[in-house]
Formats: structure tokens, sequence, C-alpha cells
């Protein structure tokens, strides 16, 4: 976060997009997760997240879920999985202060 921190401009954001420690997904699957993939060096939470994105020097402004990967299968709702935070992925916004 420290480098993606230098790279923004004053008042710059950063987006990010990653898998969700907390997904129904996760819940569902275990450790068959399509998510806990080597290539994933860190999973987050959506509170994780946050607090990654603070302690890299940005102010987090939204941290959101979304959920596609279960949608028609075992009855989940999906709506109700974003809208709980426990989507497939995270979404999250983060602002450089200046």
């Amino acid at each position: 976060v420290a480098d993606a921190r230098a790279a923004l401009a004053p008042g710059g954001v950063l987006f990010v997009r990653t898998p969700n420690l907390l997904a129904d997904e996760h819940r569902v699957f275990g450790t068959a997760y399509h998510s806990l993939k080597l290539e994933h060096l860190h999973m987050f939470s959506p509170g994780s997240l946050s607090l990654c994105l603070a302690e890299g020097g940005l102010v987090p402004r939204v941290v959101l879920s979304e959920s596609h990967l279960l949608q028609g299968f075992v009855g989940l709702d999906v709506d109700h999985a974003a809208a709980t935070l426990h989507g497939s992925d995270l979404l999250g916004a983060a602002q450089r202060p200046g």
C-alpha cells in the first residue's frame, strides 16, 4: 500500500478489487474456495482491507462487496451476501490525504 500511496498525487484515489475471506463461497467450499490461490499473497476481510489501507497512509472511503460466484446455486441470496459484506469480492476505494 505504501508504494501505491507514493504513486498517487495528493487527493488521488486507489481502487482495489480482491477476494473476500468472509465470502459465503468460502464458507460453502472451505479449502476448495476458488480464491484460495497461491498468487493471492494476502486474503482480506472488509475490516482487514480497511485497516491495511489506513496503515498504508490512505484514507479508506468505501469497502463494498459483490457476489457472483454462487448466483443460482444452493439458494444463496447474492444481494444479501453483498449487503452484509459476504460477497465473493471486495471493492475498496481509499484516498491519499492532501
